[in-house]
């Protein structure tokens, strides 16, 4: 049994992150509490970052709340007009992008089977693997599309593109 996994690509991930900012902006400038605001960050914008990060280690915690911080202080910066295109095009944003992006492609290291193929940037672009081992090959393959809630934190599906399996 083969599988090779394509992931969506950097910028395509990266527009997402922002959209997921925005929408944690929107619950700052609708004064709801932090922990609101990290539960959008997480899994309430349109980027299932939970899925791939987890709620519970440190880093990922420290890093949702160091987001949620800086969204909150740059939703109190951007004053009248149109707050949207300034949380978008704001450079706090692009750091808050930037460091979400980092902790994701560090999720790849946690593959423990198969090749990890990488855009000149490091960025991941496919994964391929190939067992005999149907059990192993299910197990290996939930990380690319599984939901379970006990996963999340390793899993990739919210960067995957397509999946192709081959069996005997």
């Amino acid at each position: 049994m083969r599988a090779t996994v394509i992931f969506a690509g950097r910028d395509e991930i990266a527009g997402r992150l922002r959209d997921t900012v925005w929408e944690a902006a929107r619950a700052a400038l609708a004064q709801r509490p932090d922990p609101v605001i990290r539960d959008v960050l997480l899994d309430g914008g349109p980027f299932p970052l939970g899925h791939v990060l987890g709620p519970a280690d440190t880093g990922t915690a420290e890093l949702v709340r160091s987001a949620a911080r800086a969204v909150r202080r740059l939703v109190g910066e951007v004053g009248a007009g149109d707050p949207e295109s300034r949380v978008r095009r704001s450079p706090v944003t692009a750091r808050v992008v930037e460091a979400l992006l980092a902790a994701v492609r560090d999720r790849f290291l946690l593959l423990d089977a198969g090749e990890l193929h990488r855009d000149p940037s490091g960025w991941p672009e496919s994964w391929t693997w190939e067992t005999r081992d149907r059990a192993e090959f299910d197990r290996v393959l939930a990380r690319f599309d599984g939901d379970r809630p006990e996963h999340h934190g390793r899993l990739l599906t919210p960067l995957v593109k397509f999946i192709e399996t081959s069996t005997p």
